[in-house]
């Protein structure tokens, strides 16, 4: 390989990495830039650092696909379901309260 041709490639290398490490520092400083938004929206960071629990609560449906009539048809509705899933976050400790209807 000549020493030009080696010098432009060592030259364009160096120009791909110094282009990505800008954009990387972009990206970071606007996904911090979210993530301070966001916690403005939710109280501030010393709110959100003085939490105690998580609670998390969903509601749906299970389906059996294993009982179809024929492959590919329709599923079966089992249940419902709605639980509350309660995290506390000083102590390894969690509740769940499961309500379930077939």
């Amino acid at each position: 390989m000549s020493k030009g041709l080696l010098s432009v490639l060592s030259l364009v290398t160096v120009f791909v990495f110094a282009s990505l490490t800008v954009q990387a520092q972009t990206q970071s400083s606007a996904a911090r830039a979210l993530l301070e938004e966001a916690a403005k929206a939710m109280g501030g960071i010393q709110a959100l650092r003085s939490l105690k629990n998580q609670v998390f609560e969903s509601e749906g449906k299970q389906f059996d696909s294993s009982s179809t009539p024929r492959p590919g048809g329709a599923t079966r509705q089992i249940t419902t379901f709605r639980y509350t899933l309660t995290r506390d976050i000083t102590q390894p400790r969690v509740r769940l309260e499961w309500d379930g209807q077939a």
